[in-house]
């Protein structure tokens, strides 16, 4: 299953919105997803975006062996201390997808798309 564009342009809308905002509120729907909705500046956003708690415990069993425990540390690869700065979520999503160079695609198995997600999630937040 490939992701559309303009799915991955929404979060990265959504995102960036509720970074904007002083006080995003998150919420999980029905179906598990996470929905975060901002508050201030009268701005009201929901987008589906990836749970940065889940996504540290899939990091952990899939990631940490190269690029550190938390992903800050490093090893053989990289550390991905703020990355939010060198890729948007919609990157972050892309590259996690598709690596290049010496990392292992992971996804689609063993990482479903939901995983992506909250992996992007949380090695945004570092």
């Amino acid at each position: 299953m490939t992701r559309s564009s303009a799915g991955l342009a929404a979060a990265a809308l959504a995102i960036s919105l509720v970074t904007a905002c002083s006080k995003p509120n998150q919420s999980a729907g029905s179906d598990g997803a996470k929905t975060v909705t901002a508050t201030g500046a009268g701005a009201a956003v929901a987008g589906a975006l990836g749970d940065p708690v889940r996504g540290k415990q899939i990091f952990s069993a899939n990631c940490a062996q190269c690029h550190g425990a938390t992903g800050v540390e490093g090893g053989i690869g990289p550390s991905l201390a703020g990355e939010r700065s060198r890729k948007t979520y919609p990157a972050t999503v892309a590259w996690i997808e598709n690596p290049s160079g010496a990392m292992p695609k992971l996804y689609p198995e063993p990482l479903s798309e939901r995983d992506v997600d909250d992996v992007a999630a949380y090695v945004q937040q570092l």
